[in-house]
């Protein structure tokens, strides 16, 4: 069996089980957006963009956001969207803050994504 077959089958096993989360290849416990919500104690609304204002687009956008182990955001990654909103939304997302996730009762790294919605102002 490949490597990705490997992949493949224990993550359908842990989604069976129940679990939320897998480990990602940068060693980043790997959480749904749910958890990341659930977890976050600061959010930041993202500012709606001017230009996005001045033509009334809508839209959303996905990101992955990289928490350290003392829950602050060390990154994060657009994944698809408008990019004047990937870029007001990147800027916001990085103000958050979240309760530490962990693993055996040790704080681990962790990345998720996360859906920003920017509806027509």
């Amino acid at each position: 069996m490949t490597t990705f077959g490997k992949r493949l089958l224990w993550v359908g096993l842990l989604a069976a089980a129940g679990v939320s989360y897998v480990c990602a290849d940068d060693g980043a416990m790997r959480v749904s957006e749910e958890d990341l919500r659930k977890a976050a104690v600061t959010k930041v609304k993202p500012e709606y963009p001017s230009m996005a204002r001045q033509f009334h687009l809508a839209g959303h956008v996905e990101i992955d956001v990289f928490v350290d182990a003392a829950g602050d955001v060390e990154k994060v990654e657009p994944k698809s969207g408008n990019p004047l909103f990937t870029s007001a939304a990147a800027t916001a997302l990085k103000k958050w803050k979240f309760a530490p996730f962990k693993t055996d009762g040790k704080a681990v790294k962790a990345v998720g994504p996360i859906r920003i919605d920017f509806a027509s102002q």
